[in-house]
């Protein structure tokens, strides 16, 4: 499941705030990961280390978006 399906779902009162907070880091992984792809071999393990940083990120975000309830009570 894509995160731009359960976005919607999110309460109102997290949805603009860490909701937005996800799906911008989401976003950011897409350029590391582009960047990374067409980097020279000198600047690609620092392309991959940002990609790990920004997933890292996410892993942090989601488990606090799924605790703090974030989820439309009629969800």
């Amino acid at each position: 499941m894509s995160w731009v399906a359960i976005l919607p779902h999110i309460a109102k009162s997290s949805r603009y705030t860490l909701g937005t907070r996800i799906e911008n880091k989401f976003l950011d992984l897409l350029e590391f990961s582009y960047s990374a792809y067409f980097a020279s071999k000198e600047n690609k393990s620092a392309k991959i280390a940002g990609c790990i940083f920004v997933s890292d990120i996410i892993k942090y975000l989601l488990p606090v978006a799924w605790e703090g309830k974030t989820k439309n009570s009629t969800s």
